[in-house]
């Protein structure tokens, strides 16, 4: 408006459209229970919520099991899974609304040799509403994945036993597996107290020619 005299008032007004975007910030976590053992399993619980302000649509969640998990099973209600591989794709059934959290999702996997001595297992969440702070839109998990071994110990000697000379015994430690042994390795004889040991590509030599009190030695 003015003062002035406007002879064409038609055109004092003027409107504009502006479209607001939905924004919703969404956070997933993901965490385990229980040790993750070879040849056992381990369960991871996906934990999605929304601290708003908007409701998110289309929630979806991936999680990409790594090398040394294979999947063994996945629940969720209120969710729609797939799967392809060792990975898990989740869409959410419905809006899921501010300062609201998600069904959990529970992914069951198997625990192979190749995951020791530890996997960390990465999942993420996204919609389609604009999330300004995607940070927490990633959740990644550590499992620690002990060792799994099988040792064996076989012992022989060279030459003839002699009375007042000394006989050599080779004792062979082999692991049979299915991971690697850390060490430390204890081998016991408990019928030689004076000896020299080596040890070369997994073979300890145990020389001596007194039988007596126990010798432990550790690899």
């Amino acid at each position: 408006s003015s003062s002035t005299v406007d002879p064409n008032p038609d055109n004092n007004d003027a409107t504009a459209d502006v479209e607001v975007a939905e924004t919703a910030d969404l956070t997933i976590v993901k965490s385990h229970t229980g040790p993750g053992l070879v040849r056992g399993q381990v369960t991871f619980t996906l934990a999605v919520s929304n601290a708003g302000p908007s409701a998110a649509n289309e929630v979806t969640v991936e999680d990409s099991l790594p090398a040394g998990l294979t999947l063994a099973s996945v629940s969720a209600d209120g969710w729609e899974c797939s799967t392809v591989d060792d990975t898990v794709a989740c869409v959410l059934t419905g809006d899921l609304g501010p300062d609201e959290l998600a069904p959990p999702i529970t992914v069951v996997a198997d625990v192979h040799p190749n995951a020791y001595p530890g996997v960390t297992n990465v999942a993420t969440v996204d919609s389609t509403a604009m999330d300004p702070w995607p940070d927490d839109n990633t959740s990644s998990d550590a499992v620690e994945v002990p060792p799994l071994v099988d040792l064996a110990l076989a012992k022989h000697h060279t030459g003839v036993a002699k009375v007042g000379q000394e006989l050599t015994f080779e004792l062979v430690v082999t692991n049979h597996g299915p991971t690697p042994d850390p060490g430390p390795i204890t081998v016991t004889d408990p019928r030689m107290t004076r000896f020299w040991i080596t040890l070369e590509q997994g073979v300890v030599r145990v020389q001596g020619h007194q039988r007596a009190l126990g010798v432990t030695t550790q690899v």
